[in-house]
């Protein structure tokens, strides 16, 4: 498995987008600017869990490594909102998503052709990255 442990989590800093399946916070590591992403737990009868879905993204970042995807660097124990400790991934800062750049009129408007041909091969070989990392 790629990546390291330690015991705690980089302090949080400013939240930066927020899903289904955690938030992601920027931080520090070793000096840089990262991401982290807290994971959501669920509630069951006996108790919180972390759940079938964050484990297969911890496993799935932890083996990934291609330079058009993220992968986890870190893996951390922080306090949850529960009050219990949960996994957090760090991993490297995005300046922004591919849909942003997708949806921005500057894109649109200053990309030429080639650019889009490279991002389509780029945006192929990411998707094959990750077809082959199952």
């Amino acid at each position: 498995m790629g990546g390291s442990s330690t015991k705690e989590c980089p302090i949080k800093g400013e939240i930066i987008k927020e899903g289904g399946y955690g938030q992601v916070w920027s931080v520090q590591y070793n000096g840089s600017p990262r991401a982290m992403k807290t994971l959501t737990y669920k509630k069951y009868k006996h108790g919180i869990s972390p759940g079938v879905d964050n484990l297969v993204e911890i496993d799935i970042l932890c083996r990934l490594r291609h330079e058009n995807l993220m992968y986890c660097e870190n893996i951390c124990l922080g306090e949850t909102e529960e009050g219990v400790y949960g996994e957090s991934i760090v991993m490297p800062l995005g300046i922004s998503s591919l849909g942003d750049i997708l949806e921005s009129k500057k894109y649109h408007r200053d990309i030429n052709n080639e650019d889009r041909i490279s991002l389509a091969f780029q945006v192929a070989s990411a998707v094959k990255a990750l077809h082959d990392s199952n």
